[in-house]
């Protein structure tokens, strides 16, 4: 009896040895008030494999015994999908998790704490539990660290991440741009100027874009494995963001500088066709006449656009601009294309042309 008594011991100390995970968020932060204790949420996919490597080390017993004293532990398994109450509890606490595994840490009053990207490795995990609450480490800390003077690449490149993951672009752009102000710009050109382009860059409008994109010929073999020979690729990542975000400040300098980047990174060799609706704005509403023959003009000259390009941006030309003088120099632009339309019988370039003239 005694061995069967000894045996039962042992068989729920083994099971009570490795993290203990509540069955609600509620649940879990009404309990961490009632212990006193923080909140520990493994955020991952069940699928991921790298998730399946930290599993086992977050069962082991000494993991557990340092979380189970210190946290309240919940997990958040994307594979099926996130419940009503984990959507809602992210996106209060402006965490937009684009990849897995990530460990996040909050107070029993739902501060949010401190996070950071789970890693295989048992002694990293334990003592993730002390800087949790370390105001010197903290993720929440950041912002305040930086404020007070820490300017280091090793904050800004941590504060950065958390603006990514708060989805905060406008702090992002910020940060990148201290990171290039506290950068050696004898430096430029080495493997961490590209690391910092690669994950905290998401604008043209930053110096180390400024450098890569001027520095072409320098932009081969910073990666490996499957992005081996696609460092370009990030300056063509970063031009779409600025064409999609709705907050990119548009002037005649920042068209004109981001058209040569797209040519020089071979984004596309017909920028116009891009940007066409952006030019616009930089016409003379009250008078627009003057820049649309030097602009159109420039875009017969360019041997790049073809014939459908050239009716595409006076359509759109066509539609943006209400002035009627504009609509006179347009016209007469439209005359000019029908003949090339006619002589080449593109019935398509005429159609259109001949709804312009309308």
């Amino acid at each position: 009896m005694k061995k069967l008594i000894l045996l039962a011991c042992l068989f729920t100390n083994a099971i009570f040895a490795q993290i203990q995970f509540e069955q609600t968020l509620t649940e879990t932060f009404n309990k961490a008030k009632k212990e006193n204790k923080g909140v520990f949420i493994e955020f991952y996919n069940e699928t991921c494999h790298h998730c399946q490597r930290v599993q086992p080390i977050l069962a082991s017993k000494e993991v557990g015994d340092v979380y189970n004293k210190t946290f309240v532990s919940y997990k958040i398994n994307t594979f099926n999908g996130l419940t009503e109450e984990e959507e809602d509890f992210l996106k209060k606490h402006k965490l937009f998790f684009t990849d897995v595994p990530n460990f996040v840490y909050f107070d029993k009053n739902e501060n949010f704490l401190h996070y950071t990207t789970g890693k295989p490795e048992k002694n990293f995990i334990i003592n993730l539990a002390t800087d949790a609450f370390n105001p010197q480490v903290q993720a929440s800390k950041l912002g305040e660290r930086v404020k007070n003077g820490d300017k280091s690449l090793a904050t800004l490149y941590q504060y950065s991440a958390l603006a990514q993951l708060n989805q905060d672009k406008a702090l992002a752009d910020e940060i990148a741009d201290m990171l290039y102000n506290s950068f050696n710009k004898n430096q430029l050109g080495n493997d961490t100027s590209y690391i910092i382009l690669k994950n905290a860059v998401f604008t043209t409008n930053n110096g180390f874009y400024t450098y890569w994109v001027n520095n072409l010929n320098k932009l081969k073999g910073l990666d490996s494995g499957q992005l081996k020979n696609n460092e370009v690729d990030i300056l063509k990542n970063i031009i779409s963001i600025d064409l999609t975000d709705p907050n990119f400040k548009w002037t005649p300098q920042s068209f004109e500088q981001l058209k040569k980047y797209m040519l020089a990174t071979g984004y596309t060799s017909k920028p116009e066709n891009i940007l066409v609706s952006k030019r616009v704005e930089f016409f003379d509403a009250k008078n627009p006449s003057k820049e649309i023959n030097s602009y159109f003009e420039g875009i017969l000259k360019d041997n790049a656009y073809e014939l459908e390009d050239k009716v595409y941006i006076l359509g759109a030309l066509n539609s943006e601009l209400k002035n009627k003088q504009a609509k006179k120099e347009i016209t007469k632009f439209a005359d000019l294309l029908l003949k090339q339309a006619k002589t080449a019988n593109d019935a398509d370039a005429i159609a259109q042309l001949e709804n312009i003239k309308k």
